[in-house]
């Protein structure tokens, strides 16, 4: 008698990736806000008027929630090269924007900044957050989305 191995393919609802988002931009949030208070302990930084607790709360609520959706829509078909693919594109959007902080004055002559708005230190003030941010949705994200519990 012969036994069929059956392939057993995971698939969650939308509603768990958006918990799952939900969640890792609460924690995002929280970690950005514990480096803002820190950094300027650490060294001697003084961010721009235009970053403070709220722009930056919600700057770091954002983005896990929109790669959960990205996520939920790369993962709906084929979870594990969903997966892949999810992990591939947060890696690189994370490379492109730690980048894009080293490199101010190309914001500048793109338009996209005055010239008085980029502090000096800019990527010392800025790869913190975007670290942060990057390995919640890295981590976080996959993990809950993947967990047993419902």
């Amino acid at each position: 008698m012969e036994q069929a191995i059956v392939a057993q393919t995971r698939t969650y609802t939308v509603w768990k990736y958006v918990v799952g988002g939900f969640l890792a931009g609460i924690i995002t949030a929280a970690l950005n806000n514990i480096l803002f208070f820190f950094l300027p302990l650490i060294k001697e930084v003084e961010f721009p008027a235009i970053i403070d607790e709220m722009a930056l709360s919600i700057g770091s609520f954002i983005p896990p929630i929109i790669a959960s959706i990205l996520y939920y829509v790369l993962s709906s078909k084929d979870y594990e090269k969903g997966t892949k693919i999810y992990l591939a594109i947060i890696l690189i959007g994370f490379v492109l924007s730690i980048v894009v902080q080293f490199f101010p004055d190309q914001l500048i002559e793109m338009g996209l900044l005055q010239a008085g708005d980029i502090p000096d230190d800019l990527a010392l003030l800025t790869v913190p957050f975007h670290v942060t941010t990057a390995l919640v949705a890295l981590v976080f994200i996959p993990k809950f989305v993947g967990s047993k519990e419902d």
